[in-house]
Order: C-alpha cells, then structure tokens, then sequence
C-alpha cells in the first residue's frame, strides 16, 4: 500500500504544480482581456474559488517529497509530517532539487537517525509550545533538504521554542541533559556519536530569533 501510494505521488505532483502554474497564468490574461462586467465579475469569482481549491493544504501537505529518491529517506519524512498534521503543527518543506544518490560514505541507518532525531526533538518542542501558548499559528517547524551534486547532502530543520534562554548549547549534546522536562537528553549525545564516526559530516545548532535550528552537511 506505501509503494503504491508513493508511486501515485511521484506521478501527479508534478503535474498538479505544472497545471496550477499554467492555469493560474491563463486566469490571469482572461481576466485582463475581459470586457463586460458580468464576465468580470465571473473571472473574479472564478478566480477566488481556484485560489482556495488549488491552494488547499491538504492538497500540497506532501509537496516537494516526490524529489526525494530514496525510499527510506522519504518514508520518514513521511513519517514526520503525518505526525505534524496529527498534532495540528504548521509545517514547511523544501526540496526543490531532485534528492538521488545519498552519501555513499555514511551508513544509511546514521543518516536516517540523525534527520529523525533532528525531527523528532522539533516535534516535541511544538508539542510543548502548542500545550504552553494554545496559538497553532505561532508553532511552526520548518524543513530543508538540499543536494547540490550526488553523494552531497544538506538537511536543516528549524521550529519555534519557547526556552532559547534555558537551552545551554554547550551542554544539551551531553548524555542525560535536556532542556525539557522528563527528557533524557540522549538524542543530539546520538547525533553527536554518529556524527566523530564522518570526517565528511558537518552538524551545527543554535537558537535565534525564538527559532531553534539543527544543521548537517554531508559532502
């Protein structure tokens, strides 16, 4: 059913992006070229009925992963953004080049603990601004993935948080710290393991602007 579902997506998103370009541009131009007032009026209604249709986000809460090539990789990104719209967490993501050929070098299972960690820990920091703040429209988590050649990859997440001035950058990586509560603080002391095993994996965090970020390179 996965395969399935992953292959009807691969095939219509493309399409669904280049229609909504096209037909959007065609609005556009008859809306210009309109003479009467009825049709004017019948353009703008039309025109506001495409816009709320095609940019429904449930229509595009998928959008971009069609780039991602490798199906363990996908799978989780899926993973995480169904778990995003469970829990009401508005979400961005962003993959405008085609994801091929991973970095042969880092195990496959490294890269994906180390993006889920990265997910996971952003998740449950909405979790808790959502439970804090009851305000959907501020909690956001927001995702990048990048590839500038094969065998190079660029991830980075960034999600609001609430404690940017309880965090200790210095000390959250450690086993058993954690900025939040009832955490065992063992997820970035993971990244951090996975990350001395590469010479060619660069990770970096920080907080600004109430945003945490989480940042690896792999070239």
């Amino acid at each position: 059913m996965r395969e399935k579902y992953l292959q009807d997506l691969e095939k219509s998103e493309d399409t669904i992006r280049r229609f909504k370009h096209d037909y959007l541009n065609l609005l556009a131009s008859l809306r210009e070229s309109a003479q009467s007032s009825r049709d004017k009026a019948l353009l703008e209604e039309l025109a506001d009925y495409s816009n709320t249709e095609i940019n429904d986000p449930n229509l595009w809460k998928y959008k971009s992963l069609n780039h991602i090539n490798n199906h363990a990789l996908k799978g989780l990104i899926i993973d995480k953004l169904d778990r995003m719209n469970a829990r009401k967490i508005s979400y961005s993501l962003e993959c405008a080049q085609e994801i091929t050929d991973l970095p042969a070098e880092v195990k496959l299972f490294d890269l994906i603990r180390v993006i889920g960690i990265a997910l996971d820990n952003a998740i449950e920091e909405s979790e808790l601004l959502l439970q804090e703040t009851g305000d959907a429209g501020w909690v956001r988590i927001d995702i990048m993935l990048y590839q500038a050649q094969p065998q190079e990859l660029e991830f980075v997440v960034k999600n609001r948080c609430s404690q940017g001035n309880k965090i200790k950058l210095n000390e959250i990586a450690q086993k058993g710290i954690s900025s939040k509560t009832g955490h065992k603080g063992y997820g970035l002391a993971n990244v951090h393991e996975i990350q001395d095993k590469y010479e060619n994996m660069y990770i970096e965090y920080g907080i600004s602007d109430d945003y945490f970020t989480f940042s690896m390179a792999v070239s």
